[in-house]
């Protein structure tokens, strides 16, 4: 049981790591692929370009042991990296339990959490970029309903249901406010992860709430992607239910 909580850890712990490759490469066009010298650079201060020693840039520890500060320049290391490993880190604890162990469930539902945190970071540094985050968990969430559910007609009938509503709004709208609501491509996202009866309630609060302007956007996509991710959980939980009430 420690053994496989520790595992988890450690999964969580590398696979923050590499959302936080992808959180410094990708707004700023350099391969993720790092270590081939003929593709990107490998692992540098960004400020001074001075390369890191490999406990230098180890999840977490680094930032703790050079105290967020470049151990050459001196200048101060932006901290949203390391909270974002801590987040993965903790998601992948909480899900071994959630889950009840390893699982398909298990790797499906931890990379898509660490894909939209990911792209809560994203959002405001580079949309495009956020917007291919999203797209990877929509496939996720295409593979886990369907492992769930035995089926594709599930998701694509509640993806095709959240379409057609994001087409309605969008077809009210000009280009730029369109642009403006980011938050109304997670219609189509939530079509796609939840069943019906969890997307209506989801688009429930979405609506009302993207129409709010005085919130900003930054803060209401970062929560609608957190209660979109809430959501998700809810109905695994239910699944998990369905599944131990049939065997019983």
């Amino acid at each position: 049981m420690i053994l496989n909580c520790i595992f988890a850890l450690i999964i969580g712990v590398l696979l923050g790591n590499f959302a936080s490759t992808v959180l410094f490469r990708l707004p700023r066009k350099i391969p993720i692929h790092g270590y081939n010298p003929k593709l990107g650079k490998v692992p540098h201060c960004s400020t001074c370009g001075h390369t890191l020693k490999f406990y230098e840039y180890l999840p977490v520890l680094s930032w703790v042991s050079t105290r967020g500060r470049c151990n050459y320049c001196g200048v101060k290391i932006n901290p949203e990296y390391t909270i974002l490993e801590v987040f993965v880190s903790i998601l992948a604890f909480i899900l071994y339990f959630f889950t009840s162990g390893f699982s398909e469930e298990y790797i499906l539902l931890l990379f898509s959490g660490a894909g939209l945190i990911l792209s809560c970071f994203l959002i405001d540094k580079a949309k495009t970029d956020a917007d291919k985050t999203l797209f990877m968990v929509g496939i996720l969430g295409s593979i886990f309903r369907t492992l769930n559910e035995a089926t594709i007609f599930g998701w694509l009938t509640s993806f095709l249901f959240a379409y057609f509503i994001y087409a309605f709004i969008t077809s009210k709208l000009d280009g730029k406010k369109v642009a403006e609501y980011y938050s109304l491509r997670f219609i189509l996202l939530s079509g796609v992860w939840l069943n019906i009866p969890y997307l209506l309630a989801y688009l429930l609060i979405l609506l009302p709430l993207t129409a709010i302007k005085t919130i900003s956007q930054y803060k209401k996509n970062t929560f609608l992607i957190a209660l979109l991710y809430i959501f998700i959980l809810i109905m695994e939980f239910d699944y998990y239910q369905k599944v131990i009430c049939f065997l019983t």
